[in-house]
């Protein structure tokens, strides 16, 4: 089973809106990666794999808020 390769613009952009939500939302960091890449695929497999990623909860936010629900509990 092949991953789906989106489809770019020259300069790179992604032009289905559901992927360009991915794509606008990269950090600095993940920006400048993104420019080092060449190829359709591999620009696909990026922004499939930080969309993945965001899909995931977030465990550390979670714990913090069970800190604070469990100090304001014992106090």
């Amino acid at each position: 089973m092949e991953a789906t390769i989106y489809t770019f613009d020259a300069n790179g952009i992604p032009t289905d809106p559901q992927v360009l939500t991915i794509y606008n939302g990269l950090c600095r960091a993940q920006r400048a990666r993104y420019a080092t890449i060449t190829t359709d695929q591999r620009r696909s497999d990026f922004l499939y794999a930080i969309a993945e990623e965001k899909k995931k909860p977030q465990h550390y936010l979670n714990l913090v808020y069970a800190v604070v629900i469990t100090e304001n509990i014992i106090k």
